[in-house]
């Protein structure tokens, strides 16, 4: 599950966006939209914002193309696909 937050001078605000996607063990990546950190744009709904790739159990590999955003990223639960 990716959540993402309104931030107000480096401050967590309210929730905007929730993206909610199965993991098995057979999965090699998984693209998060770019509605999901940026501002809502029809003409940019099927691009990618954020690639997570899990090259094995213990190891989830970011990637992201990074403009004149600030972007915090939180984790609160450790990766392990069973």
């Amino acid at each position: 599950m990716v959540e993402s937050y309104y931030y107000k001078d480096g401050q967590k605000q309210q929730q905007r966006w929730q993206f909610i996607k199965e993991i098995s063990k057979d999965t090699k990546k998984i693209e998060l939209p770019n509605h999901i950190f940026k501002a809502f744009n029809i003409l940019e709904i099927d691009n990618t914002f954020l690639e997570m790739k899990f090259p094995n159990k213990s190891r989830v590999e970011l990637s992201f193309e990074k403009t004149d955003e600030e972007i915090y990223f939180e984790s609160k639960t450790s990766h392990e696909i069973i």
